[in-house]
Formats: C-alpha cells, sequence, structure tokens
C-alpha cells in the first residue's frame, strides 16, 4: 500500500512540474506577444507574424495586428507575407538542386549559355560563373537605386512589347544591364549587391533546364510542401494581408503615414500611386532576386531544412551542398549573409517597401527566426528580433 501511495505521490510531483513548465512557456508566449504587439503599435505596424525553430521542433508560432490598417481584419498566422529579398535564399537553394542535378555546375559561364548576347556586353563580365551571380561578385550593377533602375528601364523598353511573358522580358532586361560598366571588383567595391545578378543567374537556371524560374521555384515549392506564391499575398487571395506602402520612404508627395496597397501590381495602376508605375515593373522584374509570399509556418520549415543540412545531415539537398550555399564565399553567399547578426551567423533581410522580413539561422544552436510585417519598417523588425533572441535563444 505505501509503495502504491510513494507511486502516485512521485506521478503526482512529476504531473505538477510538467504542468507548471506547460504554463511557465503559456505565460512567455502571452509575454513575448504583449510585447512585440507594443513595438507594432510603437512603429506603426499593421501586423508583425513571427516564428521561432529550435532542435528540429517550432516552439513560437504567431501573428499580431491587421492585415489592412483601413478594414482591421485580425491577421492569422496561416496567412501570406511577402519576403522580398529573402526570395534570393530560395534562388540559391533552387540552383543547388539544378546543379546537384548535374544540369549546371556552379563555375558554368553565364555567355556558355547565351553566346548571342556575348559581342553587345561589356568584356569585363565574360567570364562570370552562375556561383558568382548568386553571391553578388559577377560585378554587375545593382539594379535597386531608382536613377539606376529607371535609366536601365528606358533602354530595355526600347526592344520589348508588352506581350512578352515575364520570363522573356528578364531575358531583355539583362541584355540592356551587361552594356553597362560594371562595379569595381569586390574587395573594391562598397556595395557589390546586385538584383540584376540574380535575375541572370535565373536566366542560368532557366536555359539550362528549358523551365521558367516561375515552374522551377513552384515544382520545389511542391517538394518541399511549401506553398510558396509567386507576387504579394493579395495576387493569391483578397483576403490575404495587404502591403503598406509609407509614401516617405520613397520620396512619394502624399501626405499619408500609410497606403494599402489593394490592387495587383501586374497591370498599370491610376491616381495618386500613377508615378509608380515604374516601381511596380521593377518589382515585377526582380522576381526571381525579391517577389514571392509565404507562411510563416513554411518559412520556419524552410529553415529547418538548411539547419539540418548545414549540420551536417543530408536531406533534400547534401551536406556537401549547403557547405557550398553557405561558405562559396565570405560576408555574402548565394543567398545568405554569412557575416551577420548576434549569434545567428546566417541572416538576410528582404522588402518590396510594401513588406519587410527577416530570417537567420544558426546551424550550431539549431536555431531559426523568421519575422514577417505588412509595410516597410527596419527597426521594428530589429526590435523584435532582439526581443526573440533574448527569450528563445538560449536553451
Amino acid at each position: 500500500m505505501k509503495t502504491k501511495i510513494r507511486i502516485s505521490m512521485k506521478l503526482f510531483i512529476i504531473s505538477m512540474i510538467l504542468l507548471a513548465g506547460i504554463i511557465q512557456s503559456q505565460d512567455l508566449e502571452t509575454i513575448i506577444a504583449r510585447q512585440i504587439d507594443s513595438i507594432r503599435i510603437e512603429h506603426n505596424i499593421p501586423s508583425i507574424a513571427y516564428g521561432v525553430t529550435r532542435n528540429d521542433s517550432i516552439i513560437v508560432l504567431n501573428a499580431i495586428g491587421y492585415k489592412d490598417i483601413q478594414s482591421k481584419q485580425r491577421v492569422r498566422v496561416e496567412n501570406y507575407y511577402h519576403v522580398g529579398s529573402n526570395t534570393k535564399a530560395f534562388t540559391g537553394f533552387l540552383a543547388a538542386k539544378i546543379v546537384e542535378d548535374k544540369l549546371i555546375k556552379w563555375d558554368t559561364k553565364f555567355f556558355d549559355l547565351y553566346p548571342e548576347l556575348k559581342n553587345e556586353s561589356d568584356s569585363t563580365y565574360y567570364n562570370i560563373t552562375l556561383e558568382e551571380l548568386l553571391s553578388h561578385r559577377a560585378r554587375i550593377i545593382g539594379f535597386k537605386e531608382p536613377a539606376e533602375v529607371i535609366l536601365i528601364l528606358n533602354k530595355y523598353r526600347k526592344n520589348i512589347d508588352n506581350s512578352f511573358a515575364l520570363p522573356k522580358k528578364r531575358y531583355y532586361l539583362i541584355k540592356e544591364v551587361l552594356k553597362s560598366k560594371p562595379l569595381p571588383p569586390h574587395e573594391e567595391c562598397e556595395n557589390s549587391y546586385s538584383n540584376a545578378g540574380i535575375i541572370a543567374a535565373s536566366l542560368m537556371l532557366e536555359q539550362a533546364t528549358g523551365e521558367t524560374w516561375e515552374c522551377l521555384i513552384t515544382k520545389l515549392s511542391k517538394d518541399l510542401n511549401l506553398g510558396i506564391h509567386i507576387g504579394s499575398p493579395i495576387d493569391l487571395d483578397i483576403n490575404q494581408p495587404i502591403g503598406h506602402l509609407n509614401p516617405r520612404h520613397i520620396n512619394l508627395a502624399i501626405d499619408k503615414d500609410l497606403i494599402p496597397i489593394q490592387v495587383p501590381i501586374k497591370t498599370p495602376v491610376q491616381g495618386e500611386l500613377e508615378e509608380l508605375n515604374d516601381f511596380f515593373e521593377f518589382l515585377l522584374l526582380c522576381t526571381p532576386s525579391g517577389n514571392i509570399s509565404i507562411t510563416i509556418n513554411s518559412f520556419l520549415k524552410f529553415l529547418q531544412l538548411n539547419i539540418n543540412g548545414k549540420s551536417g545531415k543530408d536531406n533534400y539537398l547534401k551536406y556537401e551542398t549547403y557547405k557550398k550555399i553557405f561558405s562559396a564565399y565570405p560576408f555574402y553567399s548565394m543567398g545568405w549573409y554569412n557575416e551577420t547578426e548576434e549569434i545567428l551567423k546566417y541572416s538576410h533581410r528582404g522588402s518590396n517597401m510594401m513588406f519587410t522580413s527577416f530570417a537567420g539561422i544558426s546551424s550550431e544552436n539549431k536555431l531559426g527566426i523568421v519575422i514577417m510585417i505588412n509595410s516597410y519598417n527596419e527597426e521594428g523588425i530589429t526590435k523584435t528580433l532582439k526581443l526573440l533572441l533574448n527569450n528563445y535563444a538560449k536553451e
């Protein structure tokens, strides 16, 4: 009888300890959610979606705020957010798969696949390779500053028909870009980051496979069950979060703090946003370097693949391939900065000026963090990241 009582007491004590741990965990999540909501309000951010994965488990997954500042409809964790330049990590991953399938090599030269463009191009680019393009080492212009973008768009438009499909338009864009004066060598260049380089890399993947980047990324998404959407969430579903533009960030003379972008950007817009049509065209042309949307849960699953692969486990890609992705070059390699914030050695930020995102991983700590918002606000992202690191980065 005494033995049964002792066992019962032990089980009771264990269950109470476990219950206390669960309550403590729930209390922490509630506290963190309130603190992040305070950041959201302080920085006039419509919504913040965030998640943390550690040791192969998603330990935090949440979304707070509004899909649209006008409707005040609440966001949910299953909603999509645009990730901007975090698309580059997915394009790098896609390239790695195509390399593993032996359809292309990392050191394949661009002009081996597009010899017809060579004579019109600056000779500095003659030997640029796939891995250089994906790692911003090809000395190609950034195609990101407004003056530079407008100059290239004006030249490229002379050679295209608006009926061209987007992949064909990208071809003519890169044809024009390759005529441009190159950047200084990487070690002498203050900022070699190049949207155009990623677009050129996507052309190489298309030529090597005979499929468009859009088809390739869709297949990758199905293989990994990520549900990637090409474009903005609002193009997928009118009930998805809407991007919000801050006119001051792009020197737009509109007296508003935030403008919900409720129309698809695939066609020219009218009214107060009409002068942004060049900007919207630029975003579409940059699709392989910055134009996908994904849920917070799926983004964390993608990080888990990379964390485990970089830690030495073969999965969709081989361990040696993951090493190549993250370490081919210092500072930036295949879609990831690799000398980065706090304990997250590999990270990236992205924005299309209507959404902002952050993704970071530490393979050593088996840790991954994703933050996504539906406006442009770097400070809000940074404060949210610091809060998550302080509370969830340690065991």
